[in-house]
């Protein structure tokens, strides 16, 4: 196996992983990964770590870009849609709440985006743009 797919798969796994990982905060709620028992757009994420990793197992490594990218543009439509609903949850009114004002200003400051997005990020781009600098020589590692 060679330095370039031992790379790519390991940047594969990395994105299938970060997709069970926390993805988002809500207080009293706890968190929530872009898995979601199976009907969350997770399992697109988890497709295309898994053809990625395919790709990278064959001579067609530079095919790893398409799974990558098609990663990175769901990551990207997540990332916007999060602005948009949190940006409209900012918005609610909390002065109609009396004593539980403070309380409600406090949870609204405290949902947030968790690492696992970070993780997955981290994946997609690895898988999208690391294909372009690699080698096409075939250099082994020893086992």
């Amino acid at each position: 196996m060679s330095k370039n797919q031992i790379i790519l798969i390991t940047l594969a796994i990395i994105m299938a992983i970060g997709v069970f990982m926390p993805l988002i905060n809500i207080p009293f709620f706890g968190s929530l990964n872009f898995y979601m028992n199976g009907e969350g757009d997770g399992v697109y994420v988890l497709l295309c770590a898994g053809i990625a990793a395919i790709f990278s197992l064959t001579k067609y490594q530079k095919l790893v870009i398409i799974p990558g990218l098609v990663a990175t543009i769901i990551l990207l439509m997540l990332f916007m849609n999060y602005q948009d609903a949190y940006s409209n949850f900012q918005k609610i009114p909390t002065n109609n709440l009396g004593l539980f004002r403070e309380l409600g200003e406090s949870v609204k400051s405290a949902v947030s985006l968790n690492f696992g997005f970070i993780v997955m990020v981290i994946g997609a781009l690895g898988l999208t743009f690391l294909p372009l600098s690699l080698s096409d020589n075939v250099e082994t590692t020893s086992s």
